[in-house]
């Protein structure tokens, strides 16, 4: 879908409105899609220039590809800056080959090319996946986790430790510090799957700068993380009731779905999620 800038309502009042909008998805599969909001090239880019261990906002956007050195060539060709060469690396029981690109306004992409085992459901095709994941980094895991507890997300991945392999030179991390700096590192999901997933990243031991006050809705780079539910004006009671802090439920217009009513909240270090029902 692509069309003309739509109304906002859960942004703050000083939030510019987009220009024009984008939503991006794969084939065929309803959920990781990407919203692209055009905006004046004065609107501020508060990650443009971050590190993966400054914190505040949202970091990334994680896609799998197949073929991943050509796809960093291609992208590198575009103008995308990788953090590191890509890596191959091991997490967990997996292999996969990892690259942290960074291209216009800040906005991070992980292409991620599963090595070992085979992928299970969808997977790429001749382009990249639907967003599989999106990483946050932040000041304390504990504090986030805690908060997406009471979303009803389920804790997946927890481990404190440095990366497998070269996993953290992935990251950016001089070789000689990578095997050695531990990582902090949680993954949640409303059912505990790794598609449609939440990470939280702290490099304890490495000092960085901090964007909570300049990341909003309405800036340049990752915006902010939508999700469909049911049951808002329930989850408005009980947010309430947890004393957790929101904008309020509002209902507009969310081209091409039509009607939806939803709220907004921020996470301990400042991302914004937004949450709706389509009616």
């Amino acid at each position: 879908w692509e069309g003309p800038g739509s109304e906002q309502p859960l942004w703050p009042a000083s939030a510019p409105c987009p220009r024009r909008e984008w939503l991006l998805g794969q084939a065929d599969w309803p959920t990781g899609q990407v919203r692209l909001f055009e905006f004046d090239a004065t609107v501020p880019a508060p990650r443009d220039g971050a590190r993966t261990w400054d914190t505040g906002g949202i970091f990334d956007l994680d896609v799998r590809v197949k073929d991943l050195p050509t796809w960093s060539k291609r992208l590198t060709s575009d103008g995308f800056t990788g953090m590191s060469e890509p890596i191959i690396w091991p997490f967990g029981d997996l292999r996969i080959g990892e690259w942290l690109a960074k291209g216009p306004d800040g906005v991070v992409l992980a292409l991620v090319e599963r090595m070992h085992p085979p992928l299970e459901g969808p997977g790429p095709g001749t382009g990249f996946s639907h967003a599989f994941n999106s990483s946050q980094t932040v000041r304390d895991v504990d504090a986030h986790l805690d908060l997406f507890a009471a979303l009803g997300f389920q804790p997946r991945i927890r481990q404190v430790e440095p990366l497998g392999g070269r996993g953290g030179e992935m990251l950016g991390l001089p070789a000689e510090d990578a095997d050695t700096t531990a990582v902090d590192l949680a993954i949640c999901h409303p059912t505990g799957d790794l598609d449609g997933s939440v990470e939280f990243v702290a490099l304890p031991n490495t000092p960085g700068s901090h964007a909570e006050t300049l990341a909003s809705p309405g800036c340049r780079g990752l915006n902010l993380l939508r999700f469909p539910v049911t049951g808002v004006e329930a989850m408005a009671k009980e947010l309430q009731d947890m004393s957790i802090e929101h904008t309020g439920l509002a209902t507009w217009n969310l081209p091409p779905l039509g009607k939806v009513r939803g709220l907004a909240l921020r996470t301990p270090d400042g991302s914004w999620l937004e949450f709706f029902e389509h009616f």
